[in-house]
């Protein structure tokens, strides 16, 4: 066997351990990620240039195969900024309840944060004190309660009526 042989043979080895790797984190890895579990970045860049992978961004991998991204712009900024909430307008057209298209996603990060660069991603950055978030989280815990209780409740059997929110908590209005 020639010396360039073996090289192929050990490449397509480690072309096919590291596709394995990408489907073990979800078809999406981040360069020092891929790192860490032992993707040289010569075989990220090998693979990219065969097709198998495409980059997003800076640094962020998917697998080409995988399902397409419902919303691609969102993707490296939960991916770079993971303490980011998007907000204002990117939050009502990401749920669909306004017709505006947002000309850049709006995030909102804890006071003194540092935004790392996102690529191809025009962003605009609001920041809140820090005990803003920790309330958010307890809101956000708060309301997954309730949809937990309402949708358990809801599917009951013998259940004659419907809930709506009231003032402070959840009440029950009985069905006409």
């Amino acid at each position: 066997m020639s010396e360039g042989s073996i090289h192929l043979r050990r490449t397509n080895i480690n072309n096919e351990r590291a596709l394995r790797i990408f489907r073990k984190h979800g078809g999406m890895m981040r360069t020092g990620q891929a790192i860490r579990v032992g993707i040289h970045p010569r075989t990220l860049y090998a693979l990219r240039d065969k097709g198998e992978i495409e980059q997003l961004g800076r640094g962020l991998f998917r697998l080409s195969s995988a399902q397409p991204l419902r919303n691609p712009d969102l993707v490296p900024i939960a991916i770079r900024i993971p303490r980011a909430v998007v907000c204002l307008i990117s939050a009502l057209a990401h749920h669909g309840l306004t017709t505006q298209i947002p000309h850049a996603i709006d995030i909102a990060l804890p006071s003194h944060a540092k935004v790392p660069k996102v690529d191809g991603v025009p962003l605009r950055v609001f920041w809140y004190p820090e005990s803003s978030f920790r309330a958010e989280a307890r809101i956000r815990k708060m309301l997954a309660t309730a949809a937990r209780r309402f949708v358990r409740d809801a599917l009951a059997p013998g259940i004659d009526g419907v809930w709506s929110l009231g003032e402070t908590k959840w009440r029950r209005v009985r069905a006409w």
